[in-house]
């Protein structure tokens, strides 16, 4: 007999275990309980959330996702909501945005000449805090060392990248060159990496906006609160109550007067968050 396959056979692919309906269902809780993050319950969520996870089942020598779903603790459910976070971002995103904080906010801060304290939450691999960086250096204030910036996300893994400051041209992708010439070198093999200047002005720490870390978030106690938050392009992955949440957070750690920058899909604040709508230009932020 022939075993050789014929051709019209299709070849037999691994998916490895598959992601039952039940077990799917208890995951979302847990992510969504532990991080604020709504996953979908359609089928196409299913089944990223079934190839993400398959090599976490692989690593441990399991063969059904319950048997995985049973023994997640708070170390692995770190590495789940690693998986399902949304890590996309690069320099000077969303780019009339940061223009009327330069131009806007900034200025104010400065004639004020009170430390100027900045959080960038849910920060990612660091592009946005060091854009906000560079955006403070370019008008001398990293240089009397007035700015506190802090950069928080949920994953351990994109603040340790984001302490190393090592970038690829996908980063760069709405940068002018003059920045990148002025505050990156050149790392080899197609990567930049931010000066030591800029790296020093972010402090980087890992932090659950829904479950914070006092000591993290928290400016220091005998100067009041936060100047400007960027939360951008983050309470869209959130549900409901994580987003209500989030910006009472938000809202307590900020001064009186200061400024909440959202990402452009997140514009319109629900009522009763507190905040009001200032206009700079086409731009919309809020303010306390």
């Amino acid at each position: 007999m022939d075993h050789a396959r014929s051709k019209n056979e299709a070849p037999i692919i691994q998916r490895g275990p598959a992601l039952d309906a039940a077990t799917f269902q208890r995951l979302r809780a847990r992510i969504t309980t532990a991080s604020g993050i709504f996953v979908l319950a359609d089928e196409n969520s299913r089944f990223v959330l079934e190839r993400r996870l398959q090599p976490r089942l692989r690593q441990r020598g399991l063969l059904s996702f319950a048997d995985y779903e049973a023994m997640i603790d708070a170390a692995e459910m770190e590495a789940v909501l690693d998986t399902v976070a949304v890590h996309e971002t690069y320099f000077f995103r969303e780019k009339r945005q940061l223009q009327a904080f330069a131009e806007r906010i900034v200025p104010e801060l400065a004639r004020a000449r009170d430390p100027i304290r900045i959080w960038s939450a849910g920060c990612s691999t660091g592009e946005e805090a060091y854009t906000i960086a560079m955006l403070l250096a370019e008008r001398g204030l990293l240089e009397d060392n007035r700015v506190e910036l802090l950069a928080t996300d949920l994953s351990r893994r994109v603040i340790e990248s984001a302490r190393h400051g090592l970038y690829g041209a996908s980063s760069f992708r709405t940068t002018e060159a003059a920045y990148q010439q002025q505050y990156f070198y050149d790392a080899g093999r197609g990567v930049w990496r931010a000066s030591d200047s800029l790296r020093t002005a972010v402090r980087f720490e890992q932090a659950n906006l829904i479950a914070p870390d006092a000591q993290h978030i928290q400016p220091p106690a005998n100067g009041g609160g936060f100047d400007v938050v960027f939360c951008r392009n983050v309470l869209m992955y959130f549900d409901e109550e994580a987003a209500r949440q989030t910006l009472e957070l938000i809202y307590s750690l900020l001064k009186d007067g200061g400024y909440l920058l959202l990402g452009h899909a997140e514009s319109l604040l629900p009522l009763g968050s507190g905040f009001r709508p200032v206009q700079f230009g086409r731009e919309l932020v809020h303010q306390k």
